[in-house]
């Protein structure tokens, strides 16, 4: 008789799950490390620039993403034909990439006859399509990884690529050091190796192949139906996340911009945490409302939300204690102002512990996503202008904490979830003592 399965646990949903979180988390503690060594090299102005060109990455890559991924990622687990969905959406991602290029050379050629100026981004802008490719190739590829249950493999081959690239990060580190004034080129690159460097492994370990396709017509309709209101609903989630760094950007200089981008560390951390899990049961939340099994789709959803909240709350509590240690300690000195606005942003990670609305999207319902972020957009805007009006770049952060309560406790209303999230994961015993404890060290500071 076998007392302890291991190979039960190994492929329990948790440590699945986990194990994405790890590949996903160590791209977060990468580009912490990057921030850390430009923070300290840098001037203010010049960290500005480089959190400035991060801002750009991070709203370029999702209006050129067209939905396709969701699309695909929905597919997949509905049909589950992974070389011919591969391939097309690896064909389109390609043709796209090629359209930014030529975006990008024109814009540059008009700079060279004096008709615009590009700024930083002169020449650098050639690069953002590349960036684009990698981080798209790769996103695709672990969602075929899930939906194959092969997460083992997916994060073993991860891994290792990202330990080898570590040491092209070290190098230029010492070679920033050498040439300052190559700091952004170097960042650009590190950021697009991260994403690209496991890209081949992960394709020959997961039987899949390159291979481009003609254009289908209808696959990429039907992609585009079911994906484009995730893709709007993903970017206008963007941009009521960094409402506060439009805001900073339009009226403030490259030093308020550094700040106000440090205090918001801990975006990346908990939303790739919670995306791992939620990445993870996805497939299954679709097979189970195929099915008809709604009630035991919302129960995997809350049971996996709980999962999640007892991996990140535990830390939230931890990052509130030590808040100061952590902004003066990958910063430096000249960010304490960044400290009340990183511990505001952890009181948003007690619901960064699943994706919200997943139940509709699973039942194919995604243009109600596209309408509650649009909302979320709306009163997140309004609420952060009044706000930034009597708290300066404090009301900002709280204008994006409200705003992320009030939708997401809509969307669970939408799905008749809301009566059991709060009894079952809020007024859970233990993730509601440590609640209480995220918003005690908030407002009485330890060290």
């Amino acid at each position: 008789m076998q007392i302890f399965n291991i190979a039960k646990y190994k492929n329990s949903n948790i440590i699945q799950s986990f194990y994405l979180s790890i590949t996903q988390g160590f791209v977060a503690l990468f580009l912490l490390i990057i921030d850390y060594f430009f923070a300290k090299h840098l001037s203010l102005e010049e960290f500005g620039r480089w959190k400035h060109l991060i801002f750009v990455l991070n709203l370029v890559i999702p209006i050129f993403s067209l939905g396709i991924a969701e699309g695909y990622k929905y597919f997949l687990a509905k049909e589950n034909r992974k070389h011919e969905m591969f391939s097309k959406v690896l064909t389109i991602y390609l043709y796209i990439t090629l359209v930014m290029l030529f975006i990008a050379i024109f814009l540059n050629f008009l700079q060279l006859l004096a008709i615009i100026d590009l700024g930083d981004y002169f020449l650098l802008s050639l690069f953002i399509p590349l960036v684009y490719f990698s981080f798209s190739i790769n996103k695709i590829l672990r969602y075929a990884y899930i939906n194959e249950r092969n997460i083992n493999n997916h994060t073993r081959v991860t891994l290792i690529s990202y330990l080898f690239f570590s040491i092209f990060l070290f190098l230029s580190i010492y070679y920033l050091k050498i040439i300052p004034i190559k700091f952004i080129y170097i960042g650009m690159f590190l950021y697009m190796g991260i994403f690209l460097a496991p890209i081949w492994f992960l394709l020959k370990r997961g039987d899949l192949y390159l291979q481009l396709m003609k254009p289908d017509k209808n696959y990429l309709k039907k992609v585009i139906q079911q994906g484009v209101p995730l893709y709007i609903a993903t970017f206008i989630g963007t941009l009521s996340v960094n409402i506060g760094l439009f805001i900073v950007n339009l009226y403030g200089d490259k030093e308020s911009f550094a700040i106000f981008a440090a205090g918001s560390i801990e975006i990346p951390i908990f939303a790739m945490l919670s995306a791992s899990f939620s990445q993870r049961i996805y497939p299954e939340l679709v097979r189970l409302v195929n099915i008809g099994n709604t009630g035991d789709a919302k129960k995997l959803w809350i049971k996996t939300t709980k999962q999640v909240s007892f991996i990140t709350y535990p830390i939230i509590i931890l990052m509130m204690i030590f808040a100061k240690t952590i902004i003066l300690g990958v910063y430096d000195a000249k960010y304490i102002n960044s400290i009340i606005l990183f511990k505001t942003y952890l009181i948003i990670g007690i619901i960064r512990n699943n994706y919200y609305g997943a139940i509709l999207t699973a039942q194919g319902k995604a243009r109600y996503i596209t309408l509650y972020s649009f909302f979320m957009l709306i009163s997140n805007f309004i609420i952060s202008i009044i706000c930034y009006n009597f708290f300066g770049a404090l009301g900002l952060v709280i204008g994006n904490l409200f705003s992320t309560f009030i939708i997401n406790w809509l969307q669970l209303r939408h799905e008749n979830m809301a009566f059991d999230y709060l009894t079952q994961v809020i007024l859970d015993w233990k993730l509601l003592s440590m609640i209480l404890l995220i918003l005690i060290f908030y407002f009485v500071p330890i060290f």
